[in-house]
């Protein structure tokens, strides 16, 4: 009788490592698979979502209330000089908007993205020549922010840079008398 208990108690002991094992080795592939998730799978899927629910802002009508309102707050933010500027060109406020530009950043394996809108505020002329230009637009501005990195794209005078390399870019291309005052990015978003 005592030689039967010595073999059960000894065969338990093993199959309790052993279950112990599995358990921590069903754990560790959980993690990963969750890791996995939430590092490759959701930022896209968060992407599509946001856009889905974000409203379009490039809806044919060439004028918005919401950057054109914020536009003239920042023209009189930097003094008299820029209200005499917006004077002789165009009414200020006065624009046109790209929406939902998505964009992978450089250098990231195309884990990170922005995704920004930008307002151009010009005089009506240039802002109908501007809509012919919707995907000539596009693509500057995407090509622009592609060759940034992450690093130039985090730095806070990012915007500024970004407003004098656009505005060079795109004012030579336009064939009407005028050009584009000012850009603003009322979505500058990094994920």
């Amino acid at each position: 009788m005592s030689d039967t208990p010595p073999a059960d108690s000894g065969a338990s002991g093993s199959g309790s490592s052993s279950n112990i094992i599995i358990a921590v080795a069903v754990a560790v592939v959980m993690l990963a698979a969750g890791f996995a998730l939430a590092y490759f799978v959701l930022p896209g899927r968060l992407a599509e979502e946001l856009a889905k629910k974000m409203p379009p802002a490039d809806s044919g009508d060439s004028s918005s209330a919401a950057p054109g309102a914020a536009a003239p707050a920042g023209e009189a933010a930097k003094g008299g000089e820029a209200g005499k500027e917006g004077d002789k060109t165009a009414v200020p406020g006065a624009g046109f908007t790209l929406s939902d530009i998505l964009v992978n950043v450089t250098g990231t394996g195309g884990s990170r993205f922005i995704k920004v809108s930008v307002y151009f505020q010009a005089p009506p002329a240039i802002q109908s020549e501007l809509q012919g230009m919707r995907d000539q637009l596009k693509d500057i501005v995407s090509n622009t922010l592609a060759q940034k990195s992450l690093a130039e794209l985090s730095d806070s005078g990012v915007r500024g840079r970004l407003r004098s390399e656009l505005l060079a870019t795109i004012n030579p291309l336009l064939k009407n008398k005028g050009e584009v005052q000012n850009i603003y990015f009322p979505e500058f978003i990094i994920q």
